[in-house]
């Protein structure tokens, strides 16, 4: 008796010191009737069932998610132009080196001609495996965004990036240093003086290659948690060991292109160190740490089996392949065009640059879909009403069922639970019932609210992609007067600008409402249509481009492909994002 009594009142105290408890009605039906039913308890404790129910719609009120809620447009700006930024500044590297070996009076004009096929093979080559950032970005977001395991989850995302993009890093490297002969050879055409320049340049700047891929995957890591400024950070160190490098190795050693290409090496390595010391310090900092620790380490930094290898690589396939067909189709142009003669090729060059640079601002309208949208994509799956819940509760009843013997022993009545305990049991039910249905009506509009605020987020990276695409469109009406003053003085280059001008404006105008929609695909990762459609409008454009080529009908016909190719992409992802918007999952 006196054993029984002690645990009545362990469960009192037990009771009135819990705060908040969320039990479910099978748990208190089941678990607390079968291990209660042997315990005859004094009819004086009629409310040692009744728990203190803290309301689950005022605690999820509080503890809103900042991350889930719908961004400004002042918000939107602040991230993208940070990234535009980053964008901005990847190519001004190449463009530095070529700045500095031009001004160098002990540098020839063989070594200046040499750069232009150093950095388009090494610059062509670094791009295709920019799908490794979009890959991490939406990894990333989705572990950051998951329910159950998000730190873990992400840490491993993070590990297996980084170690992948190292062991890509190794083999661009060995691409790159291996077939710069035949590549720079190609390209150099018949200026032969310039290929030892070119290839002794490409060498040296495939050195950088193991830096410049998890460069790619910790900037996208720091964009998925909405932080553009870090990278730019990077980037502008990088940029700024860049000068130095350049104004040491160039003009003070006299190190020609090889001075060039090793300031590039050595900026990118310094850009790379500093993301990764940022970003194992934030961790360090988040794990109560003044200094890098080796916890962060251990927990961050770790080799990966080849099954997780394995599966990261199926996510990054198809977005490898369709970096592949975006450069193969802005390549072939120049091929289709080259049968037109030197104006036509000349004025094709100025133009097709023109619209790569526009390109950039489509690129930083995408990065806001995938960066924004996965945050509300988790709580727009519908979610049971009912909780499987593991309480420290069950550790004491436990204990009491431990004791069922020693109360036995007692000579308790074990037939059945009184009535008073039945009453209050059902008392119980009848509050967990109400709790359930709080938190079924409380999911329900959480998840009414991601589907708004997704759809809104859309409304607004689309608003942004059409007016940049306007401005970008506005702006290439001044393309001929600007290349006739600064980047060409023969007036029939500039004839040529100026009727494909309109074509050239035509192309960007909804270029950055494209990609805002492509975004958004990938966002979802609605990955087979993403795939399906670049592989059937390649095949189209290059058919197209083929024929302009064998009728030769110049720069002008290449760009009337470009603009169907601009505005089919257009068409076919809004119709796609509207078909899926109309699913179950993503209605209110």
């Amino acid at each position: 008796l006196v054993m029984k009594f002690a645990l009545i009142l362990q469960l009192i105290l037990y009771i009135q010191n819990v705060k908040t408890v969320i039990i479910s009605k099978k748990v208190c039906s089941l678990k607390l009737y079968n291990r209660f039913q042997k315990v005859a308890l004094p009819s004086s404790n009629i409310n040692i069932f009744r728990f203190e129910l803290q309301s689950v719609t005022d605690q999820t009120a509080d503890s809103t998610d900042h991350h889930s809620r719908v961004p400004s447009y002042s918000e939107l700006l602040k991230f993208a132009l940070p990234t535009l930024g980053i964008w901005l500044l990847q190519p001004i590297l190449s463009l530095i080196d070529t700045s500095v070996v031009g001004i160098n009076k002990l540098s020839t004009v063989a070594q200046l001609a040499a750069l232009g096929p150093g950095v388009a093979w090494i610059d062509s080559t670094s791009y295709l495996f920019q799908f490794m950032g979009i890959a991490t970005t939406s990894l990333y977001v989705n572990a950051l965004n998951s329910k159950t395991g998000s730190e873990s989850k992400s840490a491993e995302v993070l590990s297996h990036s980084l170690f992948t993009s190292l062991l890509f890093g190794i083999f661009l490297l060995a691409i790159q240093f291996i077939f710069s002969p035949v590549v720079i050879t190609l390209l150099c055409g018949k200026a032969k003086e310039s290929i030892p320049y070119g290839i002794l340049y490409a060498r040296y700047r495939a050195f950088a290659a193991p830096f410049a891929l998890p460069t790619i995957v910790a900037q996208a890591a720091f964009l998925a948690v909405k932080d553009a400024v870090t990278p730019l950070k990077a980037v502008l160190v990088g940029a700024a060991v860049n000068v130095i490098g350049d104004l040491l190795c160039v003009s003070v050693l006299n190190m020609g292109v090889r001075g060039a290409a090793i300031a590039t090496t050595v900026s990118q390595a310094f850009g790379t160190l500093y993301l990764l010391y940022v970003a194992l310090r934030n961790l360090s900092r988040a794990n109560k740490s003044p200094l890098i620790s080796w916890k962060v380490l251990k927990q961050y930094v770790f080799i990966p089996d080849f099954k997780a290898i394995m599966k990261y690589l199926a996510f990054c396939g198809p977005l490898f392949l369709i970096l592949l067909a975006k450069t193969v189709l802005w390549t072939y142009t120049t091929f289709a065009c080259s049968t037109a003669g030197a104006v036509e090729l000349a004025a094709h060059q100025i133009s097709i640059n023109f619209f790569l640079f526009f390109c950039i601002f489509g690129d930083v309208i995408s990065q806001i879909s995938q960066t924004y949208l996965p945050y509300f994509l988790a709580d727009m799956i519908p979610t049971p009403s009912t909780l499987p819940m593991t309480t420290p509760l069950d550790s004491e009843i436990t204990s009491l069922s431990s004791s069922d013997d020693l109360i036995a022993s007692n000579n308790a009545p074990t037939n059945a639970l009184p009535t008073v305990i039945s009453s209050s049991i059902e008392s119980v039910d009848t509050s967990i019932s109400s709790s359930s249905s709080s938190l079924s009506i409380t999911a329900n509009s959480k998840r009414v609210a991601s589907i708004e605020g997704f759809k809104a987020t859309i409304s607004k990276a689309c608003t942004l992609g059409a007016f940049l695409g306007v401005a970008n469109c506005a702006v290439c009406v001044f393309l001929d007067r600007f290349a006739y003053g600064f980047i060409t003085s023969s007036l029939e280059v500039r004839r040529t600008l100026s009727s494909v001008s309109p074509l050239l404006m035509l192309s960007v105008l909804p270029h950055c409402l494209m990609l805002a929609l492509e975004g958004v695909t990938i966002a979802i990762r609605d990955t087979q249509f993403h795939l399906w459609l670049y592989l059937n409008s390649a095949i189209l454009f290059i058919a197209y481009q083929t024929h302009v080529r064998s009728a030769v009908l110049g720069a002008r016909g290449v760009w009337i492909g470009l603009v169907g190719f601009q505005w089919l992409r257009l068409f076919l992802f809004a119709i796609r994002n509207y078909f899926v918007l109309q699913q179950p999952q993503y209605k209110t």
